[in-house]
């Protein structure tokens, strides 16, 4: 007999999936933002896997397109492919990215274009819990899955800051800690 639902989608750990309780730690503002900006950006490439906490990812630019992968670039054969960094997910479901210090100039160029239209989305004027993404329908499942997490996450840690209801511009001045628009060279 054929497994309907090898996955196991739809049973008992999709309530799992879809509330997943992240395992929170006081943060301050600038962190909060810190993790927004690196965990938008993991959650922009493309992957096909269910990540799991404290395990080692890597980013390239490949086709014009970022994507995560469980290859490390040492073992990965394809000279068309820009390394960019190694990402981990946190146990409080955001992510944390250590850039590679040779980006290639299509890398740099994508990161420099994500950091200003994440800029922008910061110049909203809502407030910032409101700009976190809760539910993206377009998304494949585990980027959906992890982005309801995430926001889940930087809401409880912006509530334990009493900062819920301050506007994204409120949250500006931290935007320069980010040091993601130009790696070291």
């Amino acid at each position: 007999m054929k497994i309907a639902n090898p996955q196991g989608k739809g049973t008992d750990l999709l309530v799992n999936h879809w509330y997943p309780q992240p395992i929170l730690a006081e943060k301050p503002a600038k962190q909060i933002v810190i993790d927004y900006f690196s965990s938008s950006l993991v959650l922009s490439a493309s992957f096909s896997f269910k990540p799991v906490v404290d395990k080692h990812y890597y980013l390239y630019w490949w086709n014009e397109e970022l994507r995560m992968s469980l290859i490390e670039p040492e073992k990965l054969q394809r000279k068309s492919v820009s390394f960019i960094g190694s990402c981990r997910l946190k146990e409080d479901l955001t992510w944390n990215i250590n850039f590679d210090n040779s980006l290639s100039n299509a890398a740099r160029h994508h990161l420099q274009a994500f950091y200003e239209g994440f800029e922008q989305h910061m110049k909203s004027g809502r407030p910032l819990s409101e700009l976190f993404p809760s539910f993206i329908d377009s998304l494949p499942y585990y980027r959906r899955l992890f982005a309801s997490g995430l926001s889940k996450s930087l809401g409880i840690s912006l509530t334990h800051l009493g900062l819920q209801d301050k506007t994204a511009d409120y949250f500006g001045e931290y935007l320069l800690a980010l040091n993601y628009t130009h790696p070291s060279e």
